[in-house]
C-alpha cells in the first residue's frame, strides 16, 4: 500500500464526501471541506513518522 501523498486528495475527498460513504462515520464528511480537512489534515503533519493515526 502507497503512504498518502497530496495526488491522493481529491479522489479521497469525493470518496469522503459521497453520502453513500459519509453515513458510517460520525462526523459528516459530506460537507467537503470536512472531507477535505480529513485528508489535508495528515498531510500537513510534520512530526516523527509513524505517529499520525
Amino acid at each position: 500500500m502507497a503512504p498518502l501523498a497530496p495526488d491522493h486528495t481529491e479522489g479521497l475527498v469525493v470518496l469522503f464526501a459521497d453520502p453513500r460513504a459519509s453515513r458510517y462515520f460520525p462526523v459528516d464528511f459530506s460537507d467537503e471541506r470536512a472531507a477535505r480537512d480529513l485528508v489535508t489534515s495528515p498531510l500537513s503533519y510534520a512530526g516523527p513518522p509513524g505517529y499520525w493515526a
